[in-house]
This record gives structure tokens, sequence and C-alpha cells, in this order.
């Protein structure tokens, strides 16, 4: 009888070891699931209001392109499966702010702020600010600069836009669980 519970218990232990196994990776799959669908999104967001953007050299101070390695700010006509676009109803042509939130050398979030260009006197439109992805700790862009042949971290040609825009975004921290942290990077141009 001693053997036979002794075995049981064995048994016992030996499933909830691998039930165990199952939910923490099974975990650990939506985890890397939900980071690979957020900066997805991102990316196509970033790369949609850049391959849209508007530039009207009689009215600057409205079409401003505004970068730096954390930040980017562009007028853009967007299209109506643009993240947000509900919001602003038949208005495609918005401010949208790409920008990141948090303290350095920590995780993050990048958000995306959109304002409409001209908006109605009197019309209450404000600033719609959507969380685009969290656990960011990387967020840069750099912009190709003809004059140097390079790219360069901050555009300060406001009146002009960059040919190629270099994006690189990395999820997660260091050392949090044993994990490292993988940058990506793309080009859009």
């Amino acid at each position: 009888v001693t053997i036979s519970v002794g075995l049981i218990g064995m048994i016992v232990i030996a499933i909830y070891s691998s039930w165990n196994a199952i939910l923490r990776s099974a975990k650990a799959g939506a985890e890397a699931t939900a980071n690979a669908q957020r900066e997805r999104i991102a990316r196509r967001s970033i790369e949609e209001a850049l391959g849209s953007v508007m530039m009207f050299q009689a009215n600057l101070p409205h079409y401003a392109f505004i970068g730096d390695s954390t930040s980017l700010s562009l007028v853009s006509h967007l299209p109506p499966t643009f993240p947000g676009s509900r919001v602003f109803g038949h208005q495609p042509v918005r401010r949208v702010t790409f920008r990141m939130e948090g303290a350095i050398g920590q995780a993050g979030r990048l958000l995306m702020e959109q304002s409409m260009l001209l908006a109605p006197t009197n019309s209450g439109a404000g600033t719609y600010t959507n969380i685009l992805s969290t656990n960011v700790s990387a967020f840069l862009l750099e912009y190709w600069d003809a004059s140097v042949s390079d790219f360069v971290t901050e555009w300060a040609n406001t009146n002009d836009l960059p040919r190629i825009v270099r994006m690189s975004m990395a999820f997660g921290h260091q050392g949090s669980m044993g994990k490292n942290v993988e940058a990506t990077a793309s080009v859009v141009g």
C-alpha cells in the first residue's frame, strides 16, 4: 500500500510538472505573438503615414515634416483603414505624430497622435492618441540626408522630405526572465 501510494504521488507530481510546463510555454507563446502583432501594426502605421506624406510649400507651419531619433511628426493623406480613422470621419488629411513615452533604458510605450489639419471652428475636435505598442525598449528613426550621403538622427530640413527613413524597434527589456532584446529594422522610401 505504501509503495502504491508513493507511485501515485510520483505520477501526480509528474502530471502537475507537465501541466505547469505547458501553461508556461503557452503564456510565453501568447506574449511573443502579441509582441509580433504589436510590432507589425506599429510598423504598418508608420509606413502608411510615410507612404502618403504631404507637403505644401505655401503653408509650411501646418505641413512641416519634423523628425528626430525618437519622434516623427508629419501630415499625411491617410486611408480609411488607418487606425483611428473613424474618429475623424471624412478628414483623411491629418497630422500624425509617433513618439516614445517612458524613461530611457526602460521599456516604454509607442504612441501615435492624430489631429485634423483643418478643423472646423468650434468643432471640439482635438487630438486622438492611440497606444501603438507597449513594452518597447527601443525606437529609433534615421533619415537619409543626401548632402552627407548618410543617415542622420534628426531631420532639420522641415520644408523638405527625406528620401528614405530607417526605423528600428525592439521589444522587452534586457534581463527580463533571461530574455535578450532583439531589434528589427526596416526602410521606408
